[in-house]
């Protein structure tokens, strides 16, 4: 649990400091890439223990990671 915390932190940092700092915005994309597999992870682990009521939230969380990553790719 403290690692997936931890990770999630992370590419929450990621995803604003490179673009925020102009140093390595690539660093972006890949951090949202990361978070989509996180989230991706999270649903499926959802399913599979038939905990349905938490997967909106992954799939909003999810489909906010990938306009991210698509929009910065495009703008890097």
């Amino acid at each position: 649990m403290r690692f997936i915390g931890v990770a999630e932190i992370l590419g929450a940092l990621g995803l604003i400091l490179p673009l925020a700092t102009g140093i390595a915005p690539w660093l972006t994309v890949a951090a949202a890439i990361g978070l989509v597999i996180v989230m991706v992870s999270a649903a499926i682990f959802s399913v599979s223990r038939h905990e349905t009521r938490h997967i909106g939230l992954d799939l909003v969380l999810l489909a906010f990671f990938i306009v991210v990553a698509r929009l910065t790719f495009v703008r890097i």
